[in-house]
């Protein structure tokens, strides 16, 4: 072991890559404290490489306080060394980071989120539950976009109460996008429900329109549709947006594109659209309509 070190701290740059090699090789969690070590003071980038690798690859757990100080290095590489390696640990670094969340340091708080994130552990989104409701609006919409490239659907009850005290763009923005991995018809009407009370869209934010969209396909209301519709002036704008959750809605709810109304609008932007790809999808859904009558 003491041969091994003497290596890592070798004046010698390839001595240095073959320590760091042989240290992952040997599986002794004892070492890592001289990788971190040697990780803050080292200046090449390969020998760097070849010691995240290692810590990679060896068990971290007694060294959790060494990498979280990698956080608040002015290096982005050594912060972003750091999620990695936690993220190696799994399930093991999560109730570590967890317990940080409450950190004084913003930055620092939303590369936590980052690493648990990272762990790919189903617990972790227990823990970036609790930072929806963090102090900075950054942390927060981190959060949001998270837990919906989780699909965690035991945090649509607290991401619906941000739709309905929530003002900031950003944070609506992440929200929507966060729920719109959902399946569940009740959670959809929900929102729906904050954005357009009793469905009137006219004084709903265009900005959250193609999301609302998207969402609509999930529904297969065609009443609906044609409500938000009503409401876009003019509704051209959004033809990608509607098409593209028209073929959605086609695949979910077989047969909704021969409806009357439905069919009327597919025609109407053929009838418009410049964009050659939205007229060739157009036809795409005359043609499912045709086969399904």
């Amino acid at each position: 072991m003491e041969d091994l070190i003497k290596a890592l701290n070798s004046d010698d740059e390839v001595e240095r890559i073959y320590a760091a090699q042989d240290i992952a090789e040997s599986k002794n969690p004892e070492l890592t404290e001289f990788l971190l070590k040697r990780l803050s003071a080292e200046e090449s980038q390969a020998v760097k490489d070849a010691i995240i690798f290692a810590l990679g690859n060896l068990s971290c757990f007694e060294n959790y306080p060494m990498i979280f100080r990698l956080f608040r290095s002015p290096d982005a590489y050594l912060r972003n060394a750091a999620i990695g390696i936690f993220a190696s640990e799994g399930k093991k670094a999560v109730e570590f980071l967890s317990s940080h969340l409450n950190h004084s340091d913003r930055e620092v708080r939303k590369l936590i989120l980052d690493a648990l994130f990272a762990t790919g552990d189903p617990d972790a989104a227990r823990a970036i539950r609790q930072s929806l409701h963090d102090s900075s609006l950054n942390v927060r919409i981190t959060a949001a976009e998270y837990l919906g490239r989780m699909a965690d659907e035991e945090s649509a009850d607290e991401l619906l109460a941000i739709l309905q005290k929530e003002t900031e763009p950003m944070l609506i923005t992440a929200v929507l996008e966060s729920l719109s991995v959902t399946e569940n018809q009740e959670i959809i009407r929900k929102l729906f429900s904050f954005f357009a009370p009793e469905c009137d869209f006219s004084r709903t934010d265009t900005l959250y329109m193609p999301q609302l969209i998207y969402l609509w396909a999930k529904t297969g209301d065609s009443e609906l549709l044609f409500k938000m519709i009503d409401a876009l002036k003019p509704f051209e704008i959004y033809e990608e947006d509607i098409v593209h959750a028209l073929e959605q809605a086609e695949e979910r709810f077989t047969g909704i594109c021969k409806e009357a109304h439905i069919s009327e609008l597919i025609k109407k932007i053929m009838e418009h659209t410049e964009n050659k790809e939205i007229y060739a999808l157009c036809k795409k859904l005359e043609t499912r309509k045709q086969e399904t009558l």
